[in-house]
């Protein structure tokens, strides 16, 4: 009997007793569904999470300190220095670097006043935070150099500050003179809108302000630098470029004595929460499908001898052990493979609910759906053999016979 003869015949089998093969393959179904909806689900937010990660600097790399000296009587940390900056940019494999120096002062304008930590940064640290301009420009190289007055503001301060509305107004903005610190610092550029996200930080909001850090340590007279961000030139080299730094900075002030920290961990970790979860439903889809199976042989098995008399008149017509036997498994992993085509129809759209309640995106990959609906099958395999050999083992006399 040919193989198409044989899944034909499964078809109707199957057709014929709907409620019964249904129920048979709703272990199969639950299985892949369970396979299907947690990987695409998994995936998806990883996906995001690390996105969002990346999201807070290219390749990023911060530097900060960990330790404290006993200076003047007070438990002072270990900072860096002005000289450490010009070294750092020398180790290869590093795009960019910015110092990062927090002041806690007060913004003002006209009759409004804000207090909050403003920050002094190098032209660099647009493009190590991935900080989006929405109107003017972000500080440049001669800002830095010259200590040149001006300041880039978040939107949101923007808006609270200067009473500006949209893109319009914060475009209107630019040229105005806002006082920091006593001092007046002429408005560049503003930031864009914040974007929701599972990560955000201070430094990058909607109330950021943005000054040279050469401006600040003149405005201060202290040009100690507490935090440093650094990018290095692409994704493989961060590894390297933040064991050069740490290396650098043992040699100078002894080991230990600065914390040097990139995303890496942080994505590893994701991907291996991710391949945890994977893991254990994979192993309650795996029990969930051995349910399956084992319904599938029972069925298979009343299935034979529903159809004993069927068996012994095609053994009586001429019909071989294996014809009987490739019969029976084709139906086994018929009926096990429309379990898995319905599970992956199931999965993909638990998926995709679960994604529009928790908005997270579903991603359903090929290698997702060919693994579950190859596991169907070897289910079907598997526990089609035993029923379909004993199909094929009957004797034709003995089968006539059956009543």
């Amino acid at each position: 009997m040919a193989f198409r003869e044989n899944i034909s015949i499964a078809l109707d089998s199957i057709w014929a007793n709907k409620l019964r093969s249904f129920l048979t393959m709703l272990g199969i179904i639950i299985g892949t569904a369970a396979v299907i909806g947690v990987v695409s689900i998994g995936q998806g937010g990883q996906s995001m999470i690390i996105q969002e990660i990346e999201g807070l600097g290219a390749n990023l790399i911060i530097v900060f300190p960990r330790t404290f000296d006993d200076r003047e009587g007070w438990r002072k940390p270990v900072l860096l220095r002005a000289e450490d900056i010009a070294t750092i940019q020398r180790i290869k494999g590093l795009a960019a670097c910015s110092p990062e120096i927090s002041w806690l002062t007060t913004v003002r304008y006209g009759g409004e006043s804000k207090t909050l930590s403003v920050l002094g940064v190098a032209d660099t640290f647009r493009t190590i935070r991935n900080v989006s301009i929405e109107a003017g420009r972000f500080l440049s190289e001669h800002d830095v150099a010259s200590s040149r007055k001006v300041v880039v503001l978040g939107s949101k301060l923007c808006d609270d500050l200067l009473g500006t509305t949209g893109r319009k107004g914060r475009e209107a903005a630019i040229g105005r003179t806002v006082e920091i610190g006593g001092q007046g610092f002429t408005v560049v550029g503003v930031t864009g809108e914040e974007k929701p996200g599972l990560v955000t930080t201070q430094e990058v909001s909607g109330y950021s302000v943005f000054l040279p850090y050469t401006a600040v340590w003149r405005l201060t007279g202290n040009e100690d630098i507490p935090l440093l961000f650094a990018a290095a030139e692409r994704r493989g080299y961060v590894k390297q470029v933040t064991e050069h730094i740490k290396g650098m900075l043992d040699r100078k002030y002894g080991t230990g004595r600065f914390e040097v920290q990139n995303l890496e961990a942080a994505i590893e970790a994701v991907g291996h929460v991710t391949t945890t979860m994977t893991v254990v439903v994979g192993g309650i889809a795996a029990i969930a499908l051995l349910v399956g199976g084992i319904g599938i042989m029972n069925i298979m098995l009343v299935s034979v001898t529903e159809r004993t008399k069927e068996i012994g008149l095609r053994k009586a017509l001429g019909a071989a052990r294996p014809q009987i036997l490739g019969q029976f498994l084709t139906e086994a992993v018929v009926l096990s493979g429309c379990g898995g085509l319905v599970g992956i129809a199931v999965g993909a759209g638990l998926a995709r609910i679960a994604s529009w309640i928790w908005n997270l995106p579903s991603l359903v990959s090929w290698t997702s759906v060919v693994v579950g609906f190859g596991f169907s099958v070897v289910v079907g395999v598997v526990f089609g053999v035993y029923p379909a050999s004993k199909a094929s083992r009957m004797d034709p006399i003995e089968a006539l016979r059956h009543e």
